[in-house]
């Protein structure tokens, strides 16, 4: 990689060393990192450098940026079957405290407020239902391929077991989705804005790689840091869960489309969905991903708890019976 860097970036590695568990190389004004670029494309890369670079104008210099290879292009072809694409970050955040990421967000979310362009590979506003509605179908998919097999292993029959259940979310969270967008009640904020696809690792403590951004709405973040610290702490989550809204709430209020755009995303099971995706690609499943799982599906009812929790939350923050989906309560 040290090769590839200096041959095909000119960038001059002074040493290696890992960052947030990436292989890195630092140079004199910074760190590069080398990813394979055989699912990506030209105008996609082109897309995240111009973000990246807008976001370091911004002050968030730990946004890593596409670099330009010597040849004026981003992908760097190694043989015919692969290609590499290279990026650079100038610093890298201290790790802080889960609270600061109430303030980092804010900041970050209105930064992308003022980005004149709607991206054309990265925007995800506006298609939560048409994408859900996908993954719901893909669920099926998979559990009817299950099925067919021969043989199947522990792990599978619990996950043909527990498929409805997760399905049945899904179902619960277009729904409410959609009522949610017959609502009128928005303000200045509910512009899209630069968002992480998935919040962890946290974005304050560590760099964000150009793949991570996406322009969606900025409910997104919150809903996916308060899902994983309800899947990590269970109910005492809350225990900093309203600080962070309010925190989050005293610089970039959520109208009330916005809290329940946040809640239709907490009720949708992207933890299983992730968790589904990685233990499919696996070469092998193993036993002690049965009793991962087993424990993922006992905690379940703890997460079911956390979105009572949260629905009291906004009820209490409104005043008002915003009428969430009415099993949570069951």
């Amino acid at each position: 990689m040290k090769d590839i860097l200096k041959r095909n970036y000119s960038f001059h590695c002074q040493y290696e060393t890992t960052i947030a568990g990436l292989e890195a190389f630092r140079g004199t004004d910074g760190y590069a990192m080398v990813f394979p670029a055989d699912y990506i494309d030209e105008h996609l890369i082109t897309e995240q450098y111009v973000i990246a670079d807008y976001l370091n104008q911004n002050g968030f210099h730990h946004v890593a940026k596409p670099l330009y290879s010597n040849e004026g292009h981003f992908i760097v072809p190694l043989n015919e079957e692969s290609s590499v694409y290279a990026c650079h970050v100038s610093s890298i955040p201290e790790r802080r405290d889960v609270l600061d990421l109430a303030e980092f967000l804010p900041s970050f979310h209105q930064a992308g407020h003022g980005f004149p362009y709607t991206p054309l590979h990265l925007n995800r506003y506006g298609q939560w239902k048409t994408n859900w509605e996908q993954i719901v179908d893909q669920l099926e998919v998979i559990r009817s391929s299950l099925i067919e097999k021969r043989f199947i292993s522990d792990w599978e029959r619990l996950w043909i077991e527990s498929c409805f259940y997760f399905i049945g979310l899904g179902e619960n969270a277009i729904q409410f989705l959609q009522e949610s967008e017959r609502e009128n009640l928005y303000n200045q904020f509910d512009q899209p804005v630069f968002t992480l696809e998935r919040i962890n690792p946290f974005p304050h403590e560590e760099i964000i790689l150009p793949n991570r951004i996406v322009h969606d709405h900025p409910s997104r973040d919150l809903a996916e840091l308060i899902r994983h610290l309800i899947v990590t702490k269970g109910r005492n989550a809350f225990e900093v869960i309203p600080r962070i809204l309010e925190r989050y709430q005293n610089q970039r209020p959520l109208s009330l489309f916005g809290w329940r755009l946040l809640f239709s995303r907490l009720v949708f099971p992207i933890h299983f969905i992730d968790y589904t995706e990685d233990i499919l690609s696996k070469e092998r499943i193993t036993e002690d991903d049965y009793h991962i799982f087993n424990k993922m599906l006992s905690d379940q009812a703890e997460y079911e708890y956390g979105l009572q929790l949260f629905s009291k939350e906004m009820e209490r923050h409104f005043d008002m019976n915003l009428e969430v989906i009415g099993w949570i309560y069951d």
